[in-house]
């Protein structure tokens, strides 16, 4: 299941799994951000459990969740779903309008490695 058919709170949820790694229901709800109780997050849980969204895995008294698709899985299926709906999946418009959107400087080492890739990338489609 993508990110984009999950709710707001389910999707709050997982990014909290994603950056903090496996985490209990304390530890979800102290990360959220804005406040819901235990039971609420609890209930969220459960729910993505249902849609094979998170696994859980019991830990002394309490359970650890985690999400069910390792992040890189999730980030490549999140930016399809970003260059399929605001760029019609060109990359090269992403890219463009990071570069020509934003106020953000870009690293010298990020532009080494967007380089990198793009020999790498040409390299490969020989």
């Amino acid at each position: 299941m993508s990110q984009a058919e999950l709710s707001r709170r389910e999707r709050q949820i997982m990014d909290i799994l994603y950056t903090k790694g496996p985490s209990t229901v304390a530890e979800i709800t102290s990360h959220m951000p804005d406040e819901l109780s235990r039971n609420a997050v609890r209930t969220f849980l459960t729910l993505l459990e249902g849609k094979r969204s998170v696994t859980r895995t019991k830990q002394s008294r309490e359970f650890i969740y985690s999400p069910a698709t390792d992040k890189s899985a999730a980030a490549q299926s999140a930016l399809s779903k970003v260059l399929d709906v605001f760029f019609d999946g060109s990359l090269s418009e992403a890219v463009a309008a990071r570069f020509d959107g934003s106020t953000k400087k870009i690293s010298k080492d990020e532009l080494a490695r967007l380089e990198d890739l793009i020999k790498q990338a040409r390299h490969n489609s020989k």
